[in-house]
């Protein structure tokens, strides 16, 4: 799951996302119902082209497990030399992937069949300054939908439960900059642009502000909603989808596709979140329990967890079923390449 944001702007386009996934790993000898949920940053939802290309960006949300990076890549070399529409980009990789899927040749370590992958396109066609954004999900076969088409707007998509609070949180620590702002310049004698004074107003009275916020401030709009919904869920107790780590992409019409945000020092890196949620997940008569599990450093014990059993044996509480946990556990440290992962 994620959480990404695409907003128009007549500046151009702003495409965000976290870098969170969670990995659900099946032990495929055991016959009993079960998965682990390992929580991992670095993992990397949004994607360009190289130029001439680069007018066009990718964002994908959802629960496949996609590298995004690797399909683009693959997907990249079978263009032409010649810059396409925006359409043209969603209904070619559309069909790439739908190809992949029947075939099963998809690029190692994707996998987009069984699951809610979405992929969106966005970008500006040529000598057009209307953006355009369509949206694809391969494994149901469907067309590419298109979501703005030069409308000025925000689509969000993935875990949305904290997006409100996330931008309330925006438009306060906004209010209060604005406001401290007012108090400095007008110390010196000078004054806030309209623009500003606008934008204070009309967050005073509750106003609308979406048309006098710059690129930049939309900018800062996208990260803030993605890092504060993030804490939400940290603080609602809920799993933990959506991480900090951000990629956030700029796409205009003169010169492209830009990272704005980007760990290009830990590209392709994936690492343990740090959350008390790494769990296995069990089900016998119809009770549910998920398992904790540490890696190396003593976690608090999340509500509706319970603990790793020391001899690696969960037992059902009504049935009495024993269930060997080692073979899903030695399957998780196999996993990691780095021994201090370890329990």
């Amino acid at each position: 799951m994620t959480l990404n944001i695409i907003t128009s702007h007549k500046d151009g386009l702003i495409l965000a996302s976290d870098r969170r996934t969670l990995s659900r790993l099946i032990h495929p000898e055991l016959s009993f119902k079960h998965y682990v949920g390992v929580f991992y940053d670095g993992f990397q939802k949004v994607n360009i082209l190289k130029p001439p290309h680069n007018f066009v960006g990718f964002v994908m949300f959802g629960n496949g497990a996609v590298e995004l990076d690797i399909l683009i890549e693959d997907f990249g070399k079978l263009l032409p030399d010649q810059r396409l529409s925006i359409s043209d980009y969603a209904q070619r990789l559309n069909d790439f992937l739908i190809e992949g899927l029947a075939e099963k040749n998809l690029p190692e370590h994707v996998d987009v069949s069984g699951h809610s992958s979405n992929i969106a396109i966005a970008g500006f066609d040529d000598n057009d300054s209307r953006c355009k954004v369509f949206t694809i999900s391969p494994e149901k076969k469907s067309q590419p939908t298109n979501l703005i088409d030069g409308a000025v707007a925000t689509k969000t998509g993935g875990d949305t439960r904290f997006v409100k609070a996330g931008s309330m949180y925006y438009f306060r620590k906004l209010f209060d900059d604005l406001r401290q702002k007012h108090l400095n310049v007008s110390k010196m004698g000078m004054r806030l642009s309209q623009n500003e004074i606008q934008i204070l107003k009309n967050l005073s009275r509750g106003g609308n502000i979406q048309p006098f916020l710059t690129f930049s401030m939309m900018m800062d709009m996208a990260k803030v909603t993605i890092e504060q919904t993030a804490r939400e869920q940290v603080k609602n107790d809920e799993f933990p989808l959506v991480g900090e780590e951000i990629d956030l992409l700029t796409i205009t019409p003169k010169a492209g596709s830009k990272f704005v945000i980007h760990d290009f020092e830990h590209e392709g890196l994936l690492k343990l979140a740090d959350s008390n949620k790494h769990h296995m997940f069990l089900e016998c008569c119809a009770v549910k329990a998920y398992i904790q599990i540490h890696f190396g450093i003593e976690k608090p014990l999340p509500k509706g967890f319970i603990k790793y059993p020391q001899d690696d044996i969960y037992t059902c509480p009504k049935c009495s079923t024993k269930y060997d946990l080692s073979p899903m556990y030695d399957m998780l440290l196999d996993s990691f390449s780095e021994p201090d992962d370890e329990d």
